[in-house]
């Protein structure tokens, strides 16, 4: 999945797990959310991630709610989420993170 921000947006993000859940089953906590830059493969997660108090990442239902923060147009991002489900499984999703100049 692919996502644009401008470095100054600061917003929570909902990342979708319905297509690997069963019908009846839900996103429990959010074990990780990691953000690296797509080519150099540093650890950029205090960066781009916001993890202040009352914005720790949760699980809601079938998706997985973070905050995305700051960053510098021209980046891109690969931030890497981990949940684990009521059924007792552990997934991975994957968001592709553009930071821009502008929104539009």
């Amino acid at each position: 999945m692919k996502f644009s921000k401008t470095p100054k947006e600061n917003f929570d993000y909902a990342m979708s797990f319905a297509k690997q859940l069963q019908a009846d089953e839900t996103v429990d906590a959010v074990v990780s959310v990691t953000a690296t830059p797509r080519y150099t493969g540093r650890d950029t997660t205090s960066k781009i991630i916001d993890t202040a108090e009352g914005r720790e990442p949760e699980g809601s239902g079938k998706a997985a709610i973070f905050w995305l923060k700051g960053g510098k147009a021209g980046e891109r991002h690969v931030i890497k989420v981990t949940v684990t489900t009521s059924g007792g499984r552990t997934l991975e999703g994957l968001l592709d993170l553009s930071i821009v100049r502008r929104a539009w």
